[in-house]
């Protein structure tokens, strides 16, 4: 009944029939050929940027901290 009603509509269904394949490639790195020299440079940058990195979060923990302390009334009570 419903089908006469779409095909009187001009709406068509297409019948066939989907099949979803789950296909997961899993990939392990085994080793990693970088020079030595290259390597260092890298951990030196990488040091490097996490200095602001750190400070941006301590500035915003110490504000949520801050915040829900005056908040909730908890922390050093003389």
């Amino acid at each position: 009944m419903i089908n006469k009603f779409f095909a009187a509509s001009g709406v068509k269904f297409n019948k066939e029939l989907v099949v979803e394949q789950d296909r997961h490639n899993q990939v392990s790195i085994v080793d990693i050929k970088m020079p030595f020299l290259s390597m260092v440079i890298f951990l030196v940058k990488l040091s490097i940027a996490a200095i602001p990195a750190f400070i941006i979060m301590s500035v915003v923990f110490t504000t949520l901290f801050a915040v829900f302390g005056g908040v909730l009334r908890t922390g050093f009570m003389y």
